[in-house]
């Protein structure tokens, strides 16, 4: 029997959750506030010629907030830094270029940062990555934080009790892990 690819895990996130009707459960899950299709637009960055960069899944709700949401198998501590890139493009396109050198201020959907990891390694519900920690020693002006959620299936898992879109991701993986 051939072994599935291990891209399978991200190829299907984006294909699930690429789509305004899942994501209203997803950001109640996460923020505790109900939304609905209509006020979510995608901001996922595809990879393009000139950018390079792309992300899992990216949305805007109302003008409210942006999520950025990335799915991992394994832990990748440059998250906040790939967090920040991606932001960067996204506001990118939501600001009008003209509009920063004008002198009010523009007001911006705030950004939430997510991981949801479902490796095989033991980790806890939940943990954090800091951009900070890249700086050592040496003091910032800025912070970037991205909340880890591990979706893997198990009992009273908080993320998957609260996201049935997100349990069903997860059920569905571990089915095909164990196969």
């Amino acid at each position: 029997m051939r072994k599935p690819q291990r891209a399978y895990r991200d190829s299907l996130f984006r294909d699930i959750f690429n789509n305004a009707d899942r994501l209203p459960e997803i950001y109640e899950a996460l923020l505790g506030i109900k939304t609905t299709a209509s006020d979510i637009t995608l901001a996922t960055i595809n990879e393009t010629l000139f950018s390079g960069i792309k992300n899992d899944v990216g949305f805007i709700v109302g003008n409210q907030h942006v999520l950025l949401t990335e799915h991992q198998s394994t832990i990748n501590a440059n998250m906040p830094l790939r967090m920040l890139m991606y932001l960067a493009e996204i506001y990118r396109r939501y600001v009008d270029a003209d509009a920063v050198y004008r002198k009010r201020l523009i007001p911006l959907p705030a950004p939430k940062f997510y991981v949801f990891y479902n490796g095989e390694a033991e980790m806890p519900d939940a943990w954090t990555l800091r951009l900070s920690d890249a700086f050592g020693e040496r003091q910032g002006a800025m912070e970037l934080v991205v909340e880890v959620l591990n979706i893997n299936e198990r009992p009273n898992c908080p993320i998957l009790e609260k996201c049935h879109a997100l349990k069903s991701y997860s059920v569905f993986i571990a089915r095909v892990r164990e196969q």
